[in-house]
Parts: C-alpha cells; sequence; structure tokens
C-alpha cells in the first residue's frame, strides 16, 4: 500500500481488466492507498506459483 499507488496506475498500460476495475473504483471514490503497479506485478507472480504448494 503506498498513498500514491492509485495515482501511479494513470500511467501503466496493459492491466488486466480486473485491476483496471479496480483502479477505476478506487479513483472514483477517492481511495489514493492502493499498491503500487510493482507491487501488484509482484503479487501476481507470487500467487501464480500458489497452484504447486503441497496439499
Amino acid at each position: 500500500m503506498s498513498p500514491l499507488g492509485t495515482a501511479a496506475y494513470r500511467s501503466e498500460t496493459g492491466l488486466p481488466p480486473l485491476v483496471a476495475r479496480a483502479v477505476a473504483a478506487a479513483e472514483r471514490h477517492g481511495f489514493a492507498f492502493s499498491c503500487l503497479p510493482e507491487q501488484g506485478r509482484l503479487l501476481r507472480t507470487l500467487a501464480g506459483g500458489a497452484t504447486d504448494l503441497p496439499r
């Protein structure tokens, strides 16, 4: 989370549709504290590997 996280997405292109919708909702509601795009990419990478966890 970053105090300028939502604004950092203004220059981003090619966002996944769900991320673009979340950023638009954050902007509509005046929420400035989204994670930075770099943090979002890290979280996406980490979540993508979650399918390999032992059961």
